[in-house]
Order: structure tokens, then C-alpha cells, then sequence
């Protein structure tokens, strides 16, 4: 028998294994290819029915799923190279060369990645119109057609070409240190595990929560230095928790063998914890990790599509406000005011804009305080010779809200009014792009003064309106912002403000309206949490996948190990009772790990945002869901394992 015809016996006889390996590529290249559909589709970036920025939204899950697909097939391609060591190792015996196990890998993983890349492919072209649809009909889109782009079929054979390529690459260095003897004894040489060191994992414990306690104590103190901090106390939370998973084990069981009672009591199922331990506990963090982003994520945007209008109303008090310069109401009126939807309310607020002669960059907006009592319907008076500051931000912290005062405080030019009588922290008009975060109130006359006695200033009108219906005034907006567009004028300090803004002229003048911000949160939410939440499955499938090849991949050391336990007396029911609980540790250890660490990154990032309660509610949510179907996944697995290791 020559060395091609026990290949060739040795690839029937794990046919299996290949065509698990082929599925996993084939099923990952398909996922990414439906999502680039998406993202590549030019009908859904320009449609009127989506709100603008609402389908960069897809850029998130998509890069999220190509890190996931990196980690999958980079774990599936070491896997299948794992289970063939031994074979390679027979291979080498009968006089292959270490170069020819090197072409025997890049001949059947070029076969693999080229057959999993063009399978991927047309079963995504066949499958993505469906996905496309289900997800245009869950955000409410019906005027976005789908089309499939050459850039998704590019990105997808260019993209998954590099996985497979590094891949392999990686395997191609590794086999430089191929040894017969090492290869034959692969799987005994496996099972050495590097000796454990308690005070280690105790270090890396106190650690991860003490960089999980200075993120949450000093995210947002300073702002500019928020992403420095979060992205320093993310990398230490992943190397620490990466330490301590690594040492979880062997750190439970010095603390249990202090009471020996209790050790003694559940020996075998300690002990043979602590080794299955060391054998995932990349497993477990990887899991661990994809919690983390899962509960975190899926539970803002839960909470964003659930609270859209609340949003909505919270950030408009108007149904709708526009910026009008140079053409009247009545020519803009008319859009808005139809026998369907009537206005019911309609109030108007001048601002006077004055602009630094020096430095068109800074600009202040002023208001009179009877003007803008009328708007906010609540009374505002300003002392004669004084000013107040008007901040439209929900800021709770004492130490942010000196920061601002004293930022406006610099900035404001010299206009004879110098004395501070408040502060207001308090949403009281429609959120504009047009109008910065804060106004300064003055007295109606110093105001009327300021407009006769300074050549620096330019008035507009804010119109305020009401409607019948504001859900149903999504149209009316729409032809408002066209006439706006055309009918607005802009200024030279206009033209810089908005070029230092990075903005466009049709950006700068859009309305403010509740409807623009509902559908804004409602679809862009909702977009990205089913989105995101197929991603969420995907992810516990792979886990499952990852767990099960680990755990039955032992299946016959396992087996072993139980039939000797047998013969010495120990009972078929204490065998269960034995494998339930390793199960339940290895199963539930990274799950609530990530809830509890994706809650304190909930609790930093929303801590001072005054809607605790909703967020937590989401995530508690989404950990639920994930904890029901973990059991789920338990109960199935704890069967069907147990049977296989007592069998008969």
C-alpha cells in the first residue's frame, strides 16, 4: 500500500471531520456575505425613508462579526489540525518529510477555504434577499430594494482569502517543530498542565476589580480624558481576566481545601474541575468575553429602541422647531399645516447671534427672558444688567456643571452685562443643530439694547410648532427640510461655523422634530438590535460548537477515567453527579462572569445620565434570555455527555 492510498483511507475514515471543518468556513463566509449585502446596498444609504446616519449603523455588527469569524476559523482550522497531529505523525514514520506534510496542509486547506469561500458565497446570494426583507419589514423600511453589489462579492473573497491565508501560515511555521514521537504522543502530551499558583490568581483577581472599580469611579471626572482612561481599563480588565480565568480553578480549590470537611466531601469533582479547567479556559474567556459585548450592547440598543419615544418627547418639547432667516412663515407654513395633521400650536423665539469680529469661530446666542418664558411656558426673568446661562444637557454632577458654566463664561464677548444671576440646566426648546447646547437669557430690554447697539449681530426666528398627530407628520418634515435648504441664506460666519462643524448647510438647518428623532432611534435601533442580535446567536452557537468539540473531543480518556471509578465502587449516580456539576461550572462560570463585569461598564457609561433604571432593565433582560437558553443548553449536553461516558 503506498503513502497516497493510506491518505486516502485515512481522509474516508474522517470524512466527517473534514466536512465539519468545510461547514463551519462555508457557514461563516455566508453570514459575513448577507451582512455586506447591507452595508454595500447604495439604495438604503440614500432612501428619504431612512434617517441619515442610520445605515452606518450596519458597520458595527458587520466589523464585529469579521473579529468573531477571525477567532472561528482561526479555532475550527487548529482544531482540525489538532485532531491530524497523530496522523501526521505516521505519515512522517512511513518517510514523508516535513515538507511534504506542509503541501499535504496547503493542498487540503487551499481546497477547503477555495470550496468554503464559493459555497459561503452562493448560498449568502441565495439567502440574503430573505434576511434583506425580514430586516427592512422589523425596522417598518418598504421603499429600500434589495440588490446584490460587486464590492460584497470582493470583500468577501478578499477578506476570508487573509483568514484562511494567515491561518495556514500559522500552521506552516508550527510545523517546522513537527517530532515523530511528539506527534504519535500528541494526546498524552496534552494533558500536562502547567503547575498551578494560587497567590497568581489571587493577584490577578484583587486586579481585575480594582480596574473595574477605577473605571467606574472616575469615567467622566475629566472628560477629555474618558477615552484614554476606558481604553487603558479595558486592555487591563482583558489581560487580568484572562489571568484569573486561567487560574480560576486551582484558586477555588486552595480556598476549598482549607476546610477539608468540604474538600474531602466533593474530591473527585474538585480535582478533575481544576483540569478541565486548564484545558478551555480559552474557551471560557473567549465566552466570557463575547458576553461582555453582547449584554453591554444589546441591552443600550434595547433600551434605545424601547425608549424612542420617550426620547422623542424628552428632547422636543415642540413637535417640531425650524431655524427661518430669509423667507416668511406662511411660504413654510404651508407644508406642515394640512387638513390631515393641523398645526395647534404655533410660538416663535428670536435669537440674536453674535459673532467675535475678531474670531468668526466663537459665537454666542442670545435670547430675551419674556421671549423665552412664552416658549418654555414657565416664568423667566432676568434682572436688568445681568445675565443667565442656559444649558440644555441633562448634566447631574456638581464638578461638570462648574466646568461648564466657567467654558461659556470664558467665551462670552464684552456686551456691558456681567453679572451671573443663574444657571439652568433644563431642555426648554426642540434640540437644533442650528443652536449650541447653551443660550444666555438677558432682560428684555438690556436684549433690545444689545440687537440696536451692536453691528455684530444676526437675528433669526425659531418657529415652535404643535400638530395633530406628530407620528403621522414624517412627510411634512421631509418637504419642510427641502424648503429650508433652498430658502435659507447663509452668511461668511455662518459658512465657517458651519465648516468648523463639519456639517452641511442641510445638516445645520434640519429641524428639530420628534418624529425625525423617533424614527432616528426606532429604526437605527432597531436595525442594529436585530442585527446585533443575530450576531448574539450566532455567537452562542459557536460557543456551543467550540464547548462540545472540547469536551467530547476527551470523550474516550473520559470514559476510561469513569470505568475505573466504577470498578473501585463508585456508583452510577455519583458518576452523574459528578459530570452535572463540572457541567454546571463550565457552563455558567463565563456567562455570569461577563453579566456581572458588561454591568459595571453599564453603570459607568450611564451612571450620571439619569435613566439608571431603564438601562438595567434592558440588560437584565437580554442576561436573562442568554441565562434561560445557557440552562437550556445544559440540561441537553448534561444528557447526552453522561450517557456517552457510562454507555452500557
Amino acid at each position: 500500500m503506498t503513502i497516497k492510498q493510506i491518505a486516502i483511507k485515512i481522509f474516508k475514515s474522517n470524512l466527517k471531520r473534514y466536512l465539519f471543518y468545510f461547514l463551519c468556513n462555508s457557514f461563516a463566509v455566508m453570514v459575513f456575505f448577507m451582512f455586506s449585502t447591507l452595508l454595500f446596498n447604495e439604495s438604503l444609504h440614500s432612501s428619504k425613508e431612512i434617517e441619515e446616519g442610520i445605515s452606518e449603523a450596519v458597520m458595527i455588527p458587520t466589523i464585529a462579526l469579521l473579529i468573531f469569524s477571525i477567532f472561528f476559523i482561526s479555532y475550527a482550522h487548529s482544531a482540525f489540525i489538532k485532531g491530524r497531529k497523530k496522523e501526521f505523525g505516521l505519515f512522517m514514520t512511513l518517510g514523508m518529510s516535513t515538507r511534504d506534510i506542509r503541501k499535504i496542509i496547503l493542498v487540503e486547506n487551499s481546497i477547503i477555504a477555495g470550496a468554503s469561500i464559493s459555497l459561503g458565497i452562493i448560498a449568502g446570494s441565495l439567502f440574503s434577499r430573505f434576511f434583506f426583507l425580514i430586516i427592512m419589514s422589523l425596522i417598518g423600511v418598504k421603499s429600500v430594494s434589495f440588490e446584490l453589489n460587486l464590492n460584497s462579492y470582493l470583500y468577501s473573497i478578499g477578506l476570508f482569502s487573509l483568514i484562511f491565508a494567515i491561518a495556514v501560515g500559522g500552521t506552516m511555521v508550527v510545523t517546522s517543530r513537527f517530532e515523530i514521537v511528539k506527534l504519535l504522543k500528541e494526546e498524552r502530551i496534552s494533558k500536562k498542565n502547567k503547575r498551578a499558583n494560587p497567590v497568581l490568581a489571587a493577584i490577578a483577581f484583587i486586579a481585575l476589580l480594582s480596574t473595574l472599580y477605577i473605571l467606574y469611579a472616575n469615567f467622566g471626572t475629566v472628560p477629555e480624558n474618558d477615552g484614554q482612561l476606558l481604553l487603558f481599563c479595558t486592555i487591563s480588565i482583558m489581560i487580568t481576566l484572562y489571568m484569573t480565568i486561567s487560574q480560576l480553578g486551582s484558586f477555588c480549590l486552595t480556598i476549598i481545601k482549607r476546610r477539608p470537611s468540604g474538600y474531602y466531601r466533593h474530591l473527585l469533582l474538585l480535582t478533575n474541575l481544576d483540569y478541565k479547567f486548564k484545558q478551555v479556559k480559552k474557551i471560557i474567556y473567549l465566552i466570557t468575553v463575547m458576553v461582555i459585548v453582547t449584554i453591554f450592547y444589546i441591552g443600550f440598543v434595547l433600551y434605545l429602541y424601547l425608549g424612542a419615544e420617550k426620547a422623542a418627547t424628552d428632547s422636543h418639547p415642540y413637535d417640531i422647531a425650524f431655524v427661518q432667516t430669509d423667507v416668511s412663515f406662511d411660504k413654510l407654513s404651508g407644508v406642515v399645516d394640512t387638513k390631515e395633521n393641523p398645526i395647534t400650536e404655533h410660538k416663535t423665539l428670536e435669537v440674536s447671534n453674535y459673532f467675535d469680529p475678531a474670531n468668526y469661530n466663537f459665537r454666542t446666542v442670545f435670547v430675551a427672558d419674556d421671549q423665552l418664558s412664552a416658549i418654555a411656558s414657565k416664568p423667566i426673568q432676568v434682572e436688568k444688567g445681568s445675565y443667565l446661562i442656559l444649558v440644555q444637557l441633562n448634566l447631574q454632577g456638581k464638578e461638570d456643571r462648574k466646568r461648564m458654566i466657567a467654558d461659556i463664561q470664558e467665551g462670552l464677548p464684552n456686551i456691558g452685562v456681567h453679572k451671573l444671576q443663574a444657571a439652568m440646566f433644563e431642555r426648554l426648546i426642540n434640540d437644533l443643530n442650528y443652536i449650541d447646547n447653551s443660550l444666555i437669557v438677558l432682560n428684555s430690554t438690556d436684549y433690545q439694547q444689545l440687537k440696536r447697539n451692536s453691528s455684530d449681530i444676526q437675528p433669526a426666528d425659531i418657529q415652535f410648532l404643535n400638530v395633530k398627530d406628530w407620528k403621522n407628520s414624517k412627510d411634512a418634515v421631509i418637504k419642510l427640510q427641502e424648503k429650508l435648504t433652498a430658502a435659507n441664506k447663509v452668511t461668511p460666519e455662518f459658512a465657517n461655523l458651519i465648516q468648523r462643524r463639519l456639517m452641511s448647510e442641510q445638516e445645520f438647518f434640519q429641524p428639530g422634530s420628534k418624529i425625525g428623532l423617533y424614527d432616528y432611534n426606532k429604526q437605527g435601533g432597531g436595525l442594529v438590535l436585530y442585527l446585533v442580535t443575530f450576531i448574539s446567536i450566532l455567537f452562542f452557537i459557536a460557543t456551543v460548537i467550540i464547548l462540545l468539540l472540547r469536551l467530547f473531543s476527551e470523550l474516550e480518556d473520559e470514559k476510561k477515567n469513569y470505568k475505573k471509578l466504577y470498578k473501585i465502587g463508585i456508583t452510577e449516580k455519583e458518576i452523574r453527579k459528578i459530570i452535572a456539576g463540572e457541567l454546571k461550572i463550565l457552563f455558567f462560570a463565563a456567562p455570569l462572569i461577563g453579566i456581572g463585569i458588561s454591568l459595571v461598564y453599564t453603570s459607568t457609561f450611564f451612571k450620571e445620565s439619569g435613566m439608571n433604571v431603564e438601562i438595567y432593565r434592558s440588560s437584565f433582560s437580554i442576561s436573562s434570555v442568554y441565562l434561560l437558553f445557557q440552562l437550556i443548553y445544559y440540561f441537553i449536553v448534561k444528557r447526552k455527555y453522561a450517557n456517552q461516558i457510562i454507555g452500557d
